[in-house]
């Protein structure tokens, strides 16, 4: 009985894989991810070289328009300009206790195409559901760059991409892929 049980949901993971089509979505360039960042999706990058992280990706999409949503600004936009950032394609929000709702209005203007937020306390599961919902709906990218906290209090199944930054040298970095779904 134990065996034909197994055979079973071989069989049914077979045909839901036949059925199942993988997402047919836009992807940002990125030269540290192979595959590229999907659009539409949340992507959480830890590790002490995530600034570096996202300050490569944006400056590889010199044509996208992001905003940069911290609750105390923390970044320096001359440091991203010195990393070939084009800062009159940025918009940087100093949101306080308003991240979520920063990072909904500027999701849903429509005007961004990636949102970076930097914060320092997790966020309840359904706030990561509103925002991948929005994410989805502008077709953009969201990075998640926790500072020394979780990005909830359990694990966030509505993350599509986990990555971790390596600092090997001052300018140099590398991205390990903890986790990708929906690519």
């Amino acid at each position: 009985m134990g065996q034909e049980r197994s055979v079973d949901i071989q069989n049914l993971r077979a045909l839901i894989q036949s059925v199942e089509k993988p997402l047919d979505r836009e992807h940002f360039f990125f030269s540290s991810v192979p595959t590229g960042i999907p659009k539409g999706t949340l992507v959480e990058i830890t590790g002490p070289g995530k600034t570096e992280a996202v300050a490569r990706f944006l400056s590889e999409n010199s044509n996208v328009r992001a905003a940069w949503i911290e609750d105390d600004l923390t970044v320096y936009p001359y440091a991203l300009l010195q990393r070939k950032v084009f800062l009159n394609r940025m918009l940087f929000i100093e949101a306080r206790k308003e991240i979520f709702w920063a990072a909904s209005q500027v999701l849903r203007s429509g005007i961004f195409e990636c949102v970076v937020i930097s914060f320092s306390r997790p966020f309840h599961e359904r706030v990561i559901r509103r925002l991948q919902l929005e994410v989805e709906k502008a077709n953009a990218g969201l990075f998640f760059l926790p500072a020394g906290c979780p990005l909830t209090h359990g694990r966030s199944w509505a993350v599509s991409m986990k990555l971790q930054a390596q600092k090997n040298s001052m300018d140099n970095f590398e991205l390990h892929s903890l986790r990708e779904r929906g690519a």
